[in-house]
């Protein structure tokens, strides 16, 4: 076997330290410009906290969908034929992925200016358990808890 020997020239490396330098360069200004222009999340992480007033969810025919849809995904979690099938067409869990799939842009942004959930949050949470073959990880605990606060009734500021 012939072994390739690349001979490196002095103006070679010159040009090879020239484009690492710049390349480093652009990183650190784009560092700099992220840092600088970053928005500013203190409104954002006061817009979600939860108030202290509870609405009555049952009087919510979205949420109540959504919770409907949300008991199902949890008794069918564990299931080894969801986890090797998914929901495939044909399959027992392909009509849950069309119901939750059947929510209306109105829907979604009533759930998520109400309660702060949406209904891809539970095909999220279900591709989720696909994943992890029903074991909850950190994203399942806290979507689990973003939606057992909106169906105890509470709400965003």
């Amino acid at each position: 076997m012939q072994k390739i020997h690349i001979i490196m020239t002095k103006k070679t490396k010159r040009i090879i330290l020239w484009c690492v330098g710049i390349y480093f360069g652009i990183c650190l200004v784009y560092a700099v410009y992220s840092f600088v222009t970053e928005p500013d999340t203190s409104e954002v992480a006061a817009t979600k906290s939860v108030a202290s007033e509870k609405v009555n969810p049952e009087d919510d025919a979205a949420l109540m969908r959504c919770k409907n849809l949300y008991s199902k995904l949890m008794s069918f979690k564990d299931n080894p034929s969801f986890h090797a099938y998914g929901f495939g067409e044909g399959g027992d869990f392909h009509g849950w992925y069309m119901a939750a799939h059947n929510f209306t842009k109105e829907d979604d942004i009533h759930l998520m200016q109400t309660y702060g959930v949406v209904s891809g949050d539970l095909l999220m949470l279900a591709e989720e358990y696909i994943n992890s073959k029903g074991k909850e990880t950190e994203y399942s605990k806290g979507k689990r808890l973003e939606f057992e606060n909106a169906f105890s009734g509470q709400t965003l500021e």
